[in-house]
């Protein structure tokens, strides 16, 4: 057999393709029809769309945030410990990494979606949790009482299981 035809012409293993293609084409995926696969986290690879990808979502994360609540006499008053500001929601990742991610898969997904996890009387939100885009597909269900929105996210985890949430818990 002849070993040119063996390797692939896109192969890391190809002498003529230049690295920076080769290693772009592996971690893109299969190529399309014009012999180049786009995805989100393979553009990635590209600089021009890294660097404003990451200076957006690196602006975005250091503006500051604050939370404000509306006293009963009319004023309001800032909330300085909430959890979702203090670092108690995020045992993983900083407020800073939890909002450069947000942007991220906004500006790379058009959309961002969290997983929101309330205390055990359901009616303070305790800790927010980034969800991959590419693992929620959002889909119209019938209305009901737990969901009259009629919104539905399904989460595809990673051992290959799916499940429905209601727009409470995204």
């Amino acid at each position: 057999a002849n070993v040119a035809r063996l390797i692939r012409r896109d192969s890391l293993q190809n002498p003529s393709v230049p690295l920076y293609q080769a290693l772009t084409q592996y971690f893109s995926g299969p190529p399309s029809a014009s012999g180049y696969s786009v995805s989100e986290k393979g553009s990635l690879a590209n600089m021009a769309v890294w660097r404003p990808v990451n200076l957006l979502a690196g602006t975005a994360a250091a503006l500051p945030l604050k939370l404000y609540r509306n006293l009963p006499d009319g004023t309001r008053r800032e909330v300085t410990d909430h959890p979702l500001f203090t670092g108690e929601a995020y045992p993983d990742l900083t407020w800073f990494e939890y909002v450069e991610t947000r942007v991220l898969h906004i500006l790379l997904y058009g959309n961002a979606y969290s997983l929101l996890i309330r205390n055990e009387a359901g009616d303070r939100l305790v800790r927010v949790l980034p969800i991959a885009p590419d693992r929620v597909d959002v889909r119209r269900v019938e209305q009901t009482e737990r969901n009259p929105s009629g919104k539905e996210f399904v989460l595809s985890k990673v051992d290959g299981d799916r499940e429905a949430l209601t727009p409470a818990e995204v």
